[in-house]
């Protein structure tokens, strides 16, 4: 992106501008990011904020639903979305379009007058969207686990809500709450690209400011409770459509409390490597079956370090409904197959070498992508990560060794998996519950 400059401003209204130039591509990112999404919702009205975002797309302003869908297609990219803790409205465009799209924006998010008949029919979309969901077999798959694993109920819904959350909510719910919150001190604004800050800040003030309401000091919550609700393995049989496919998903979890140094993060992706590298190597190159396996470190994350709540490996495996016991029986080789790919100081070498790469293609990263990056890292770690912070992370990438990876790795998958199975057949659930107990008890090589 050429030269780039970061700053972080806070205006006396609450609202918070995230600038970045780069003049190598002539096109602007921006977004308008609200705090709030599920966790903030009523308890009685959950998806509430879903519903607010679904507004701004059909709510009565200078444009009808249709020229805003016509408008939207015409510029680079652009996306409405609602996460577990923000809602946000962003736009990638060529420079010399910035100010017109800014402006439209701040017009779809001032103007709130909602028609009752197309409030009626956009509740349809919503709850479509809700079920549409229910009946993806990998969704529904991630949302299974979580219920039946995490104690905090919020973690457990999607931030669209469930249909006897949504069925109250009315429309004066949802001008209500938008007025409540999607005003200037609840607005982290991002904009990223060849344009100077002095103009962003101009513009702003043409037509952010003289428009949006100031609002009231309100306190949002952004975290994550995900307090394990049992240490046991739990398995369920969940029915998936018909005519799909079987899937098989088995979790390893791993309480690992206490704030470390943000760097650390970094072992995420080590260990992410390595544990694919084995999967692939066993479930696909062996037996021929797709799969999908992540290792994830998820946070609250603050100036200080991270504290990290929740730590886990996933591996997801698609099957037929008559083979589930035949990769079931599968899983013990697995392990037995890990220790062969625990990390020495070459294969350590080899991921340093692609994590490298992966940073150097990050630094050709379009507009687009630079500022999601600036924004979602904002709003999660409440800063933008300073070069001390750069230099003592890449410190600690140099320093820290292929044992203490191992060792991670090991205490990781010697926790006892939870299994989850989704499948039309039922028949066979003592059996497969003989086979998961027998895979626990026997899940002993990394005390080796």
């Amino acid at each position: 992106m050429g030269k780039q400059k970061n700053k972080i401003i806070k205006y006396k209204d609450g609202l918070t501008l995230l600038y970045r130039k780069g003049k190598s591509q002539k096109a602007v990112f921006f977004e308008f990011r609200f705090r709030g999404g599920l966790y903030n919702d009523p308890q009685d009205k959950l998806g509430l904020c879903h519903f607010a975002e679904h507004s701004v797309a059909f709510s009565n302003s200078d444009y009808t639903k249709d020229e805003k869908s016509e408008y939207l297609k015409s510029l680079y990219y652009s996306n409405f979305a609602t996460s577990k803790n923000s809602v946000y409205f962003h736009a990638y465009v060529p420079d010399d379009m910035f100010e017109e799209a800014f402006k439209t924006y701040c017009n779809y998010l001032v103007n709130m007058n909602i028609s009752q008949e197309e409030f009626d029919n956009e509740k349809k979309v919503i709850k479509q969207e809700i079920l549409r969901r229910k009946v993806d077999k990998d969704i529904e798959l991630e949302y299974t686990w979580l219920e039946n694993t995490y104690n905090k109920p919020y973690v457990r819904i999607r931030p669209a809500g469930i249909i006897e959350t949504v069925d109250p909510i009315t429309k004066e719910d949802v001008e209500k709450y938008r007025k409540e919150n999607l005003v200037l001190k609840n607005c982290i604004l991002t904009v990223a690209g060849n344009i100077s800050c002095g103009r962003v800040k101009r513009i702003i003030k043409k037509y952010l400011q003289n428009s949006l309401p100031v609002g009231e000091d309100k306190t949002y919550f952004r975290g994550e409770d995900y307090t394990l609700t049992r240490k046991k393995p739990v398995m369920i049989i969940n029915p998936s459509p018909d005519g799909e496919k079987s899937v098989i998903s088995v979790i390893h979890y791993l309480d690992f409390d206490g704030v470390i140094d943000r760097s650390k993060s970094y072992m995420s992706f080590v260990i992410n490597e390595n544990i694919n590298n084995a999967a692939k190597s066993y479930f696909r190159d062996i037996y021929g079956l797709t799969y999908h396996a992540i290792a994830r470190f998820s946070s609250y994350i603050n100036e200080y370090g991270c504290n990290f709540t929740r730590n886990y490996f996933k591996i997801n495996l698609d099957c037929d409904e008559n083979n589930i016991k035949t990769v079931l029986e599968m899983l013990p080789g697995f392990y037995e197959h890990m220790q062969s790919y625990m990390l020495d100081e070459e294969k350590l070498k080899e991921i340093r070498h692609r994590i490298k790469g992966f940073e150097k293609m990050k630094v050709s990263r379009t507009v687009r992508e630079i500022g999601e990056d600036v924004s979602s890292t904002y709003f999660s770690d409440g800063y933008f990560l300073s070069k001390k912070a750069k230099k003592k992370q890449k410190k600690f990438n140099e320093k820290i060794n292929y044992e203490e990876f191992n060792k991670f790795i090991k205490e990781l998958l010697n926790q006892k998996p939870s299994i989850f199975i989704v499948s039309n057949t039922k028949d066979e659930l003592p059996e497969y519950k003989k086979i998961c107990s027998k895979i626990n008890k026997n899940l002993k090589w990394s005390k080796q």
